[in-house]
């Protein structure tokens, strides 16, 4: 995609700066999220392009329009700052089944997470009340996988379940490195 059809995917005019662009992909993933009543039935395609165009436009913005800054946002390379970049996370294990264990409350484990996500894939569903996380990510050479995770307190911390699931139906990579910059995140706080 190129970043002419990225801003028109997203309704932006050049120049933009990165408000202009969390703001355009926020309000085009309201529009068009296949979770929301009354979807569109190619809802999950749209949902889709929006998420290219927005990681198109981030990447342009390296050397781009408005003085973004920031490549595309691949699986396993964080491109956002830590905000609390002083304060230590709390410890966390990576397993080779596709889980973690976190050493916090499934509250804190929560939110931890739901921060940590940012640096690897796009939100698609959230549910705190169940534990439930859902991003879309991608990487070079694979297509766009729903990664969907689910807390499960324990008497120490918090186990995260992860699946990872295609969305064009093709076998889905292993999720470890994903796991592995998402503890890194979760870690630094």
């Amino acid at each position: 995609m190129s970043p002419e059809q990225a801003r028109h995917v997203l309704g932006l005019a050049d120049p933009y700066g990165p408000d202009e662009l969390r703001a355009a992909y926020r309000a085009a993933a309201r529009r068009l999220h296949p979770d929301r009543p009354g979807a569109a039935a190619d809802a999950t395609e749209r949902m889709v392009a929006v998420n290219l165009a927005y990681d198109v436009l981030a990447a342009a913005g390296a050397g781009g329009p408005a003085g973004l800054t920031g490549p595309a946002r691949p699986a396993g390379a964080p491109t956002r700052p830590t905000p609390h970049a002083a304060a230590a996370g709390p410890a966390v294990e990576v397993y080779d089944d596709g889980s973690l264990l976190v050493e916090a409350p499934a509250d804190e484990t929560y939110e931890c997470l739901l921060e940590a996500i940012e640096s690897v894939g796009d939100p698609t569903y959230v549910d705190p009340d169940s534990g439930l996380l859902q991003i879309i990510v991608s990487s070079e050479g694979e297509g766009p996988c729903y990664l969907t995770f689910s807390l499960q307190g324990r008497a120490s911390g918090t186990e995260v379940f992860s699946t990872i699931e295609r969305l064009d139906g093709v076998a889905a990579p292993d999720p470890g490195p994903i796991l592995a910059v998402l503890a890194e995140r979760i870690r630094q706080g």
